[in-house]
């Protein structure tokens, strides 16, 4: 699995003015992004959304995601119930805090939570994980994974005549 380092201090100070530097969300959407090697701009993020205090919200977040090239889906799940292989994923805390899952190490059992905002990660049992947040997840992934994945459909189904 691929290992992403929280953005840099320099990263942080070039927030552009209005947006808030304490956003959980867009932090998160920071990390991912670069996780995946998109360039972020929280400018580009948040061209023609409205935020509240300079944040954005879930309602908004998809379309924040998408114009930095990433397709998220908010489901409804456990965050330990979801597989290895969707990390890096959101969990939205109760107390209003934004995590990243990045690692699903230790039998699945024992999971690396990115606070993004903080920099800092920590271990958790599925358990606590499951009992701090809420019944929803936000999975990530770029765009061009998707377009490739449908070209690729509809290239097979026409070599085979459909």
């Amino acid at each position: 699995m691929k290992k992403t380092a929280a953005p840099s201090e320099a990263q942080q100070e070039n927030w552009p003015e209005g947006v808030a530097h304490d956003d959980p969300l867009m932090r998160a959407l920071e990390f991912i992004a670069n996780h995946h090697a998109l360039p972020f701009s929280p400018d580009v993020a948040l061209q023609g959304i409205p935020t509240a205090n300079g944040k954005i919200n879930l309602s908004t977040f998809e379309d924040a995601a998408e114009r930095l090239g990433l397709t998220s889906r908010i489901l409804e799940r456990q965050p330990s119930q979801v597989p290895e292989i969707v990390c890096p994923y959101i969990v939205l805390f109760k107390n209003g805090d934004v995590g990243v899952v990045t690692d699903k190490g230790g039998g699945l059992r024992r999971l690396t939570v990115l606070l993004p905002g903080l920099g800092s990660s920590k271990k958790m049992s599925a358990r606590a994980i499951d009992k701090a947040c809420e019944f929803r997840v936000v999975y990530m992934t770029p765009s061009e994974h998707l377009a490739d994945t449908t070209t690729e459909t509809q290239n097979s189904a026409a070599r085979k005549g459909h």
